[in-house]
């Protein structure tokens, strides 16, 4: 039988020392794997490999339904359930469903009243953070599937009426633009 070596801090176990070494910086946080092209670092050399395909843009993984292809295969695993619209992460407390477990653990945040977010213009605060900006006009979003839906304003495709009354209760109030997490 090969030796285990397990993990002082959590108690895992490894059939590898090599293993136990990487799973250490878990704990320490140390990220000694430096991509040198952005300068991000990680735990895992692993994840650096995988993270030098957003620089080269490779995209080995294709989706045979629609085409679209991705970098990394558990993307496209991710991506094939918007095609079987398989969700199999619910939340136990309202019965929202995700295809994502990240997605999930997100939409949990509502539920826990955390909102670690803050608009530095109007105060209010949310629970999600939203990273995906619009080149158009720079409205932001929490998910790239808002952007994508957000982004038919733009190609006329499919307007908001909401928007269009939103900015007409602006008018007759007096106010110039949209607060930084409405635009």
């Amino acid at each position: 039988t090969k030796k285990r070596e397990s993990s002082y801090s959590c108690g895992k176990t490894f059939a590898q020392s090599g293993h136990l070494i990487s799973h250490k910086f878990i704990h320490t946080g140390e990220k000694p794997f430096k991509c040198m092209e952005c300068g991000r670092t990680f735990a895992y050399s692993r994840r650096l490999t995988i993270h030098k395909k957003v620089h080269t843009g490779e995209k080995p993984f294709k989706c045979i339904e629609c085409g679209k292809a991705f970098a990394l295969s558990s993307r496209l695993a991710v991506h094939k359930k918007i095609h079987t619209g398989e969700k199999p992460y619910k939340c136990m407390e309202c019965g929202k469903t995700f295809a994502q477990d990240s997605n999930l653990k997100r939409h949990k945040k509502i539920h826990a009243g955390d909102k670690p977010y803050k608009c530095m213009e109007c105060g209010k605060t949310f629970a999600q953070k939203k990273p995906y900006k619009c080149i158009e006009c720079g409205k932001m979003f929490t998910d790239g599937s808002g952007l994508r839906s957000h982004k038919k304003i733009h190609s006329g495709e499919k307007p908001y009426k909401w928007l269009n009354k939103m900015a007409m209760h602006m008018s007759i109030l007096g106010l110039t633009s949209y607060p930084p997490h409405l635009k």
